[in-house]
């Protein structure tokens, strides 16, 4: 008995050795083959694994920083420092004092202006001469000069004077500008403070100009006049 099955045993492995010898032939090209591929992915996967590292480690990164930004104790509060500014004395205006002698109720109207010559004026009131004025009893010279020369709202002054004289000039601020080398704004600003200083020295509260006309140019509400050595052609 012992005999049969040794001899069963036998050839069963004989059977088995004549199919495993050939398929293991055939297959041990394949097995070389994912041999060789496994070795050939093998610095892929440890990249990927690198990867995946670097990428855990920035979003555990991130969760601290939102943890810091949001959940951290409060920062302190840094009081703001405390500058205190220099201390700016107030400007002193330049007080103008009357100089003309006119009635309490003097109007504009009332008023009229004579050059002289470029410096001194005669001023009349309802036709009675008050007295002649130079531009620095008027209050018109300019300030930081050693000489006092007459300001710009003077020289503004004297040729609306000249202007009066001429029928067909006008003083429009382009023409007055030109003469007098001022920009449209600065000769606003001399016509404003030119306004200013008559009310201070004439001692009338009403703007002494009427509201400018584009055609007619800057009118006053008193009458002006220039001698005729002061015209030129050039108006």
């Amino acid at each position: 008995m012992d005999a049969v099955i040794q001899d069963a045993v036998e050839t069963m492995e004989r059977q088995l050795a004549d199919v495993i010898g050939p398929l293991s032939a055939s297959m041990a090209p394949i097995f070389e083959e994912w041999e060789r591929q496994s070795t050939a992915l093998q610095p892929i996967l440890e990249g990927f694994a690198a990867q995946a590292e670097w990428i855990r480690s920035t979003v555990q990164s991130v969760e601290e920083l939102h943890s810091g930004l949001f959940y951290a104790e409060p920062w302190p509060v840094i009081a703001p420092a405390v500058v205190t500014a220099p201390r700016i004395e107030p400007r002193r205006e330049t007080v103008v004092r009357r100089t003309t002698i006119l009635p309490p109720a003097a109007r504009w109207d009332d008023v009229r202006i004579e050059f002289v010559d470029e410096r001194n004026v005669n001023v009349f009131h309802r036709n009675k001469m008050i007295g002649s004025f130079d531009w620095q009893e008027l209050g018109f010279a300019r300030k930081n000069t050693t000489d006092a020369r007459p300001s710009k709202p003077w020289i503004l002054l004297l040729h609306l004077s000249i202007f009066s004289g001429y029928e067909g000039a006008k003083p429009t601020i382009g023409k007055i500008g030109y003469q007098i080398k001022d920009s449209r704004s600065t000769l606003q600003k001399r016509k404003q403070l030119l306004s200013s200083q008559l009310r201070a020295a004439f001692g009338i509260a009403d703007d002494p100009f009427l509201q400018y006309d584009a055609t007619e140019g800057y009118r006053t509400k008193f009458a002006l006049k220039a001698p005729r050595s002061l015209r030129n052609e050039e108006y």
